[in-house]
C-alpha cells in the first residue's frame, strides 16, 4: 500500500469580491458636479477678501445673513469704504491659506 501525496498549486491570483450592485434612486447629483457654495466676502480696492472659513449652501442662509450683518456693522464703524457681500465661492479667489 502506497500513500499518494497531493499537492495544491499556489497561485498569485487575488480573489475578487462580487461587484456591488448600483441602484439608481433618481439622484441628480454626480461626483464630478459640486453644489454651489456661498461665502461672505469684504470687497476692498477691487478685490474680494474672504472674511471667514464658513461656507453656506444658499445665499439666503440665516447664518450667512447674520455673518453679513456683523461685517456690515464692522465696516460702518471703520468707514473705510469697503462693502460686505455674500458671493458664490470661487476656488482661486476665495481659498483659505
Amino acid at each position: 500500500m502506497t500513500k499518494e501525496k497531493t499537492e495544491k498549486a499556489m497561485t498569485d491570483a487575488v480573489p475578487t469580491p462580487k461587484p456591488a450592485s448600483t441602484v439608481s434612486r433618481g439622484q441628480d447629483w454626480s461626483p464630478g458636479d459640486s453644489s454651489p457654495v456661498y461665502v461672505v466676502v469684504r470687497h476692498t480696492y477691487g478685490v474680494d477678501h474672504r472674511v471667514s472659513d464658513r461656507e453656506y449652501s444658499t445665499p439666503n442662509d440665516q447664518r450667512a445673513i447674520e455673518e453679513l450683518v456683523f461685517w456690515q456693522k464692522v465696516i460702518k464703524r471703520s468707514q473705510d469704504g469697503t462693502k460686505a457681500a455674500i458671493v458664490k465661492y470661487e476656488k482661486k479667489k476665495h481659498r483659505i491659506w
